[in-house]
């Protein structure tokens, strides 16, 4: 069995193979910057064993502290293990 391929139809099938990348590489861009908008939106109430309340958005975390971006002061670093509660 011999199948043939005309140029007209190659041509297509290459067109429409850079589009499907094009649309991945746009989407893959983006993804990033929704997740970003949608992580703003959350805004966290953080209480501390040393009593104070905090009210904002957390801009980072990890497993030692939260970066957290409050309503009232600004940017401010609260050690993980000084939060009683989020």
């Amino acid at each position: 069995m011999n199948i043939t391929i005309k140029k007209g139809e190659k041509m297509k099938t290459k067109r429409s193979l850079i589009q499907l990348y094009l649309f991945i590489a746009i989407l893959l861009i983006a993804l990033p910057t929704i997740a970003q908008t949608q992580q703003d939106t959350l805004s966290y109430n953080i209480e501390t064993t040393d009593g104070n309340s905090y009210q904002g958005k957390i801009i980072e975390q990890d497993d030692v502290e939260i970066i957290f971006q409050t309503n009232n002061i600004g940017n401010i670093t609260i050690q993980q293990a000084d939060i009683k509660k989020i």
